[in-house]
């Protein structure tokens, strides 16, 4: 649950995204598109949502739903662990199959469908 003080500072941070965000030099762009994945809101999308923001402040404070922990094994955690020290070698092949998998999700978040299974 959100304070009227943070509250407060959502709406201002969505105004101020939505009159200055585009011709931004920092990072701001790509954590508003999801890293590449979508493309930001529009003002339009932007105003809708200030307005359900608004909504929710004057009706006693706004509530984000969050989703469950991830819960890992020691065994899972520690092959985690040792997959982020050290990471197994890109060869061709795994080059290869990122390239793929890039081409196709850059297709489908444009087309709107579900990504080919494999």
């Amino acid at each position: 649950m959100f304070d009227q003080r943070q509250a407060a500072t959502l709406l201002a941070a969505l105004l101020y995204w939505k009159r200055e965000g585009w011709r931004t030099d920092g990072h701001e762009v790509e954590i508003a598109s999801g890293r590449g994945m979508f493309e930001p809101l529009s003002e339009s999308e932007i105003d809708a949502l200030c307005a359900m923001l608004q909504e929710a402040q004057d009706q006693g404070g706004l509530a984000f739903p969050c989703e469950p922990p991830l819960v890992l094994s020691q065994r899972e955690t520690l092959r985690l662990q040792e997959l982020i020290e050290a990471p197994p070698p890109r060869t061709s092949k795994f080059c290869s199959a990122q390239q793929r998998y890039l081409d196709n999700r850059q297709t489908c978040d444009r087309s709107g469908d579900d990504p080919p299974k494999f």
